[in-house]
């Protein structure tokens, strides 16, 4: 188990060959935040993680969470997508990122309006202060392969490159040939 602490993460995610720099809490970011760098240079990919005590009141001590002794904390991973969307790809962005987050068994993509820009955002609630280092290196592995598997798309929907008919057309024909290879190892 590792310790909720950004210097136990920061230790981790050293551990398996990604630098990270804990930030402290400023006008620019309120929150202390822990950056993980997940390419060799300290540049974009950025994720951000964060953590907070959460507290619990009654109405979800009625909705069944019990108290720990240790408390729970909302743990939070943000990655931001590097680009900004143009006026005219909002709503293709938009219709992409609901396909994307409706079949994704982690949902995570997110569009904000005023930014105009584009972010990979998961949270947990973890009960106590240790996280179990397989479930960490899941969800980093998870945000990964979202974010390899479609960043192109949302980049080129966001700059008006590509629109959202065409995306459905490539995502077809991956599947026409993903079936064409299962029929012929069969």
């Amino acid at each position: 188990m590792i310790k909720l602490k950004y210097s136990s993460l920061a230790k981790f995610f050293t551990s398996h060959e990604m630098s990270s720099k804990i930030i402290g809490a400023s006008d620019a970011i309120p929150f202390e935040t822990l950056f993980v760098y997940l390419e060799e240079e300290e540049k974009d990919p950025i994720l951000q993680i964060r953590i907070t005590r959460q507290e619990l009141d009654s109405s979800d001590l009625d909705m069944g969470y019990q108290p720990n002794p240790n408390g729970y904390y909302h743990l939070q991973f943000t990655l931001p997508i590097n680009t900004v969307v143009a006026d005219k790809a909002v709503g293709e962005v938009g219709r992409f990122i609901i396909l994307v987050n409706r079949l994704s068994t982690l949902p995570g993509f997110e569009f904000d309006e005023v930014s105009r820009s584009v972010y990979y955002r998961y949270a947990t609630l973890v009960p106590g202060k240790e996280i179990d280092p397989y479930l960490l290196i899941s969800i980093t592995g998870t945000i990964l392969l979202f974010i390899t598997t479609f960043e192109s798309y949302l980049k080129k929907l966001a700059a008006g490159e590509m629109n959202f008919s065409e995306v459905i057309k490539e995502f077809q024909q991956m599947e026409e040939l993903q079936n064409i290879t299962k029929s012929k190892t069969i």
